[in-house]
């Protein structure tokens, strides 16, 4: 059986179905999973619920802050973050390079020396020149900060070494105090808060799934456990398990890697690239605790190599209905794999041992329940190729009539607030190239000769 429509969705995540929604009609969504929202999903375990790992609304624009309460139905909770590092013994707060107070004398001479002699160097050069994310920490930060925080704490978020890191991915997600405020943050006199996360919003009940559980109700033509098998450009169709679909554009917001390998006849130069689009797997643990933990934080970070896990957190410090009352939802970030059943207790041995450090709890029979979950995609590499390799990518799909989007479609890292975002971008594109067409197929092209659509 063959079905027809003008645009093609591939994935039901954030961005598939804010595509979905703006583009209002003449579409369809296919996922291959038998529920929407792709790592954007709640899920309850008895008196607890979790989301994949922590997901907070950062949102910038008045755009999407509005269409996410409309969506909802409900105002949404602004919540001012509280989260700490933990390293040498001691919490300090973050981000890590302008709040040095508290940590052992010699580590903060180190750091702030460190801080100064960049800066005192940098007057004379005009700008960063460097590759890496290691040039990078360097340039800004010096060799205390990098050494102590950046280095070990990337290296097990990432899976590699920040000098196999490029330093272009960094943007706003790295923040670069100035001179005063890094020596505040070293008397402990820092109030202001740094970084795009510094609050965030959140669901007033049923957790970030809603938003995805929202937006299924808005759109039409959505097809679950759909499995796509293989795209023939020549025709414009793509098979399914028991369907096709012909359509004129296609709006891909999978796995960039595995979407590729759906095409059929694809360009070698292409195909070669493939192999090269680098992710890390992060695993995770969920756990139900009987006591309140943490000390009220919503996350903590632990940069140590002693430690497996790179993030602890605790959603109903955030969010208070995501536990019973005295009770705690948490969830333990590893980047490394944990599938043997010895590393597996070696995590949770380890976060035991924390908690009853932290004096959370007593002994593991204050846990009521774990459960090990994994994101076989998480975060991205940006590797010294991988914007040209990008480029290369999208650049083919685009001469096809192809939009790859979202945080894998484009293979990139953005937040929630992004994926919404460039979900209605693409409608809007794709509805001025239709107009554009339709006036080409007229014979009045002309009248959208600068319309800026490509």
């Amino acid at each position: 059986m063959t079905k027809d429509y003008n645009a093609l969705i591939i994935g039901a995540g954030l961005t598939g179905m804010s595509s979905a929604f703006h583009l209002k009609n003449d579409y369809a969504i296919v996922e291959k999973e038998k529920v929407v929202g792709g790592l954007v999903r709640t899920e309850q375990r008895g008196e607890y619920l979790f989301d994949y790992t922590g997901h907070w609304l950062h949102l910038r624009r008045p755009y999407i802050k509005k269409f996410v309460s409309d969506i909802l139905g409900v105002e949404l909770t602004k919540i001012n973050k509280k989260s700490k590092i933990y390293s040498y013994g001691v919490f300090t707060e973050y981000p890590f390079q302008a709040n040095l107070f508290g940590l052992p004398t010699p580590v903060v001479k180190e750091c702030l020396m460190g801080f100064i002699e960049t800066n005192i160097k940098r007057k004379d050069e005009s700008c960063f020149k460097g590759n890496s994310f290691m040039d990078y920490i360097e340039y800004y930060f010096g060799h205390g900060i990098s050494k102590h925080f950046f280095i070990p704490f990337n290296k097990k978020l990432f899976g590699v070494h920040p000098k196999d890191i490029t330093s272009r991915w960094c943007g706003r997600f790295v923040p670069k105090p100035t001179i005063e405020e890094v020596i505040n943050g070293t008397l402990g006199i820092n109030n202001l808060p740094l970084g795009y996360n510094s609050s965030f919003f959140y669901p007033s009940f049923q957790g970030i799934g809603m938003i995805s559980e929202k937006l299924k109700e808005r759109v039409a033509n959505l097809y679950l456990q759909t499995r796509l098998e293989k795209i023939d450009l020549n025709k414009r169709i793509a098979y399914f398990n028991d369907f096709e679909i012909k359509f004129k554009y296609l709006i891909n917001t999978s796995p960039l890697n595995h979407f590729l390998r759906c095409i059929n006849n694809l360009p070698k130069e292409i195909e070669d690239i493939i192999p090269e689009l680098k992710s890390t797997k992060v695993n995770y643990l969920i756990m139900g605790v009987r006591k309140k933990v943490l000390k009220g934080l919503h996350w903590i970070y632990f940069p140590e190599a002693k430690y497996p896990f790179y993030r602890i957190g605790c959603f109903n410090n955030a969010i208070p209905y995501f536990s019973p009352t005295g009770k705690s939802s948490l969830y333990v970030e590893i980047s490394n794999d944990y599938h043997s059943e010895r590393l597996k207790n070696k995590v949770l041995n380890s976060v035991i041992e924390l908690l009853k450090d932290f004096g959370d709890i007593e002994s593991e029979e204050d846990i009521e329940f774990c459960e090990y979950k994994s994101i076989p995609i998480a975060y991205v590499i940006h590797d010294e190729n991988h914007f040209d390799y990008t480029n290369r990518i999208h650049g083919y799909l685009e001469e096809n009539g192809i939009y790859s989007i979202g945080r894998y479609g484009k293979w990139t890292y953005n937040a929630m607030e992004d994926a919404l975002y460039e979900g209605y971008l693409i409608s809007e594109k794709l509805k001025q190239r239709k107009t554009y067409d339709d006036r080409k197929k007229s014979g009045t092209q002309g009248l959208y000769s600068n319309s800026g659509v490509q």
